[in-house]
């Protein structure tokens, strides 16, 4: 390497090092002003959640012996089923075949998302899958 292509590859080397400065002040500069406009966010959050008050949700209607369980054993399986026409309660339709079940028990409400399979009947069944 002659020493003109030496000192084209030192300039170079410069002006990339400069460009990381000017990069390095941009950002830091970027950060204070997304930190300041945060800071301003969580300040007009702050000042909003002290007028927010908590309300007690009503809770779930609870289960009663009428309304079917999903079981995934084998023996039962029909115990399980339900028609689209007549979906329990505690069920919603998520689209497709998806539907998501919402039971409670002991003040512990939970959601369960469960894929059903219509067969030949027209009942619908849960799918392990």
């Amino acid at each position: 390497m002659t020493q003109l292509e030496e000192n084209a590859l030192v300039v170079q080397l410069k002006a990339l090092m400069d460009m990381i400065k000017d990069m390095k002040s941009e950002m830091k500069a970027g950060k204070e002003k997304v930190k300041n406009i945060l800071q301003i966010k969580v300040e007009e959050i702050e000042g909003k959640t002290e007028k927010i008050t908590m309300k007690r949700v009503a809770p779930l209607a609870s289960t009663n012996a009428s309304v079917k369980k999903v079981c995934f054993f084998k023996d039962s399986k029909k115990d399980s089923s339900f028609k689209p026409d007549a979906v329990p309660e505690n069920h919603f339709h998520l689209g497709r075949s998806n539907y998501a079940i919402v039971s409670d028990f002991a003040d512990v409400a939970r959601i369960h998302l469960r894929q059903y399979k219509l067969d030949a009947t027209g009942s619908l069944f849960p799918t392990k899958s």
